[in-house]
């Protein structure tokens, strides 16, 4: 059954908002959705907890402005009556969707039900500059009218039409309205009705109201108007009679006898379906009152679609709304118009989605602004660089190189502006050139455009302090640390970490232990522990990632939610490097196991790619420990079914994550395959790994793509090695040393890149009798630097007492 909130309140006149979701989240988050849409518009919201689903309820669905979903796992993965019917009726007539995402990393699943629409995530980490409310204050107000604006088109109709009809009638009623608007005379005329509710009391005074406005009073006679006491009959009619014209319009067979004893004086029925006759009839009652010299007024045009879009005072009719609202756009002089169309082609608000119309509006709109930015409007500049912005953002979907040159525009705006303080502005510029390039592999420009940003960020975040501007500076921390860590720089981006955990611990004090503060202080805990395995300062890293252990158990039992399991197996999978690292191969087999067990749930659950991933992952993490104890038979096992998920997946999305990892489990099977000697497939292998890591750094040559160039010609080193052909290990030893030994000078803390070096300089070194002294004595020296700084990596021992032994 639909219900409204708040109740008991008349939805004549008001836009309306369709709620949707899972059953299950309805009470967690109705409430919350509900203030936060009434705070930006004095709409009716409705829902419908019953999973019955009703052709009837079409007759409602058809009158929603915006259909709102919160969006979660259960959502996504089990069936419900929102995603079978209700998101298929909303794409099928172009009715707006609001996903708000309440959750992270269903991203891949959301675009398996939604395509390619954009959400809004109350707790997003996404660093633009538009916070969540600003983001939904403005889908708000596209997507559902004030009330000073509703009243402005309801200015801009030429006269209205009181239309009356029994509630059983409403189906007649619908059809006389569209008969009414097919002729074009009738365009600019509104039609009043009761649209939802029974009438009474409560809305006689607004019925009244109705009726004067109008000029003509039009019935929907059929015989459920005499056949029973009505409202129609005892209050609507004679409020009209002898004040208004009335015109009966017969939609079913009815006794004009009874009819005419019932309703006195009542004129002659017109046929709703002789076309001739009611248009006849309809322009000879209109034709003094309507007038059409504003038919070419781009603003009349404008107010008049937007009645057919949202439905105010008339039936929503989308493709009359459509060459209205273009019509006023074309004319180049309502701006308004212009930015409706985009968002109409952007969200499918009464068209169907097109990204390429959306920008083409987009474009217009931005020339527009450019043109009265250099007429010197006043004005001009903050719309000019905004809807820039807004250009920007929607070419970064799907043509990177095109919005990199309108973000390059805006800063060139920036620069020259006669703004006063116009820092904003330019850290939002320099944050988006910085995704530009993070999104090509490209980190060292991300970090240089991100180093401009991030002071301005500090700045102003120091003169308006909030929970919300801590919470963003974190992520902004955390950005910084992230990129620096890409470049190798892991003292830098240890720093930036730490900034981001202090300011995440103060605000856990503050906001208390909510989902999002939760999710937030894990990933600093998480990020530091990554850092701190890499340093090799293995007790500080399990440190970290026994309080990641916590959260995320602490989160997975609470929410039961995808990211919240995924967060988990991420933690044990770290912790289980860690045991291996120590030796400790029994408690990180346990790990491993349990990392098996939540992501074949995840899996069976999503399907996601994601999911896929970690379970191949967690196979390659099982295969590890039983080629540590030298179980071949067994490590194949996993290897093979890693590697089959590996090539699934690369098959299907092509991107470089995909081939880093299918790159890898070649190798790991091309290493079985040694042990078991099978050396023709372990060289296919190694070989196949070798032409996807080339590739990889042809397309960037980022460090991690480089350290994995350098592990598969050790790996074919060791392998020609093995099969005695001392000249193509040595070769491969020797491409293997040339890129460690360019890494170390931008990665001067990354002790695993020190390690891969020197046991390179080993393998090279012993080749061949005699031995390579001056690369052992190299090899030694990085060893004795490593035990220093890293007293408890067991191996950095072993490999020394090797090298000590050797020269002996």
């Amino acid at each position: 059954m639909f219900q409204q909130k708040p109740e008991n309140v008349s939805p004549q006149g008001k836009q309306n908002v369709y709620f949707i979701c899972h059953p299950e989240d309805h009470d967690k988050y109705f409430e919350k959705i509900y203030k936060d849409i009434r705070k930006y518009s004095n709409c009716i919201v409705w829902y419908n907890t019953d999973e019955n689903y009703d052709t009837n309820d079409i007759i409602i669905l058809e009158k929603m402005n915006l259909f709102v979903i919160p969006i979660t796992t259960k959502l996504l993965t089990e069936q419900c009556r929102a995603i079978t019917h209700y998101v298929p009726y909303a794409f099928k007539n172009n009715k707006p969707i609001l996903p708000l995402m309440q959750e992270s990393g269903l991203d891949e699943l959301f675009y398996k039900h939604f395509n390619d629409l954009q959400y809004l995530a109350p707790n997003s980490h996404d660093l633009t500059a538009i916070s969540y409310d600003e983001k939904l204050k403005k889908y708000i107000n596209f997507h559902l009218l004030d009330d000073k604006l509703a009243e402005k088109i309801r200015s801009a109709f030429d006269a209205y039409i009181f239309l009356s009809y029994r509630k059983k009638d409403r189906e007649y009623a619908n059809q006389l309205i569209r008969l009414i608007h097919q002729n074009d005379f009738c365009r600019d005329i509104a039609i009043w009705y009761d649209e939802y509710l029974n009438p009474g009391e409560n809305f006689n005074e607004a019925i009244l109201k109705a009726i004067q406005k109008s000029e003509l009073f039009t019935m929907v006679v059929t015989p459920n108007l005499i056949n029973e006491e009505n409202y129609v009959k005892n209050d609507e009619y004679p409020a009209a009679l002898h004040r208004k014209k009335i015109l009966p319009v017969e939609m079913e067979q009815t006794n004009y006898k009874l009819l005419k004893e019932q309703y006195p004086e009542i004129p002659k029925c017109i046929d709703g379906y002789n076309d001739i006759e009611l248009s006849k009839v309809l322009e000879e009652s209109l034709v003094e009152i309507a007038c059409r010299e504003n038919d070419k007024e781009p603003q009349h045009n404008f107010f008049i679609g937007l009645a057919y879009l949202y439905g105010i005072d008339i039936e929503i009719n989308y493709e009359r709304a459509l060459q209205l609202i273009t019509s006023a756009a074309e004319s180049n002089e309502v701006p308004e118009a212009i930015e409706k169309l985009v968002s109409m082609y952007k969200d499918g608000h009464g068209v169907k989605r097109n990204y390429y119309s959306a920008i083409e509006w987009q474009q217009k709109l931005v020339d527009y602004w450019e043109k009265k930015y250099f007429e010197n409007n006043k004005n001009a500049f903050q719309k000019y660089l905004f809807e820039l912005w807004n250009l920007g953002n929607q070419l970064f979907e799907k043509n990177i190189e095109a919005a990199e040159c309108v973000y390059n525009e805006m800063l060139e705006l920036c620069n020259k502006s006669p703004e006063k303080d116009n820092r904003y502005n330019l850290s939002v510029c320099y944050e988006r050139l910085s995704y530009i390039c993070e999104a090509r592999d490209d980190y060292k420009g991300a970090l240089f455009f991100y180093r401009k940003a991030l002071p301005l960020i500090e700045q102003l975040s120091r003169e308006n302090i909030s929970n919300e501007t801590k919470s963003n500076l974190s992520i902004s921390y955390e950005y910084s640390g992230y990129l620096w860590e890409k470049l190798g720089d892991l003292k830098a981006a240890e720093k930036f970490h730490l900034k981001s955990l202090s300011l995440r611990k103060e605000l856990i004090k503050l906001t208390g232990e909510t989902e999002f503060s939760c999710r937030l202080l894990w990933e600093s805990y998480f990020w530091l522990g990554n850092i701190y395995e890499k340093y090799s300062h293995i007790a500080k890293a399990n440190s970290y990632y026994q309080e990641a252990l916590i959260l995320s158990k602490k989160m997975a039992k609470d929410s039961r939610t995808y990211m919240a399991r995924r967060n988990l197996f991420l933690t044990y999978e770290k912790l289980g490097a860690i045991c291996k690292l120590q030796d400790n191969l029994n408690k990180a087999e346990d790990y491993y196991q349990i990392c098996l067990v939540i992501t074949q749930q995840l899996t069976e659950e999503t399907g996601s790619i994601e999911s896929k991933r970690n379970l191949s992952i967690s196979f390659e993490r099982l295969g590890d420990i039983r080629t540590s104890f030298g179980q071949w038979k067994e490590a194949e096992i996993y290897y093979s079914k890693s590697l089959s998920i590996s090539k699934q997946l690369y098959e299907e999305i092509r991107t470089p994550e995909s081939q880093r990892d299918l790159s890898a489990s070649y190798v790991r099977l091309g290493n079985v395959n040694v042990e078991c000697g099978n050396f023709v497939e372990a060289e296919k292998l190694y070989l196949e790994s070798l032409a996807l890591r080339k590739s990889l750094v042809k397309k960037s040559d980022s460090i991690p793509n480089k350290c994995n160039l350098a592990l598969i010609y050790s790996n074919l080193g060791d392998f020609y090695k093995h099969c005695n052909n001392l000249k193509l290990a040595e070769k491969y030893y020797k491409q293997e040393i040339l890129i460690n030994e360019q890494l170390i000078f931008c990665c001067k803390d990354n002790a695993e890149i020190f390690d891969h070096l020197a046991v390179s300089y080993i393998k090279l070194a012993t080749i061949k009798e005699p031995y390579n002294k001056d690369l052992l004595y190299k090899s030694l020296q990085i060893y004795t630097t490593l035990i220093q700084e890293c007293p408890d990596v067991v191996r950095y021992y072993q490999n020394k007492d090797i090298i000590e032994k050797t020269l002996e």
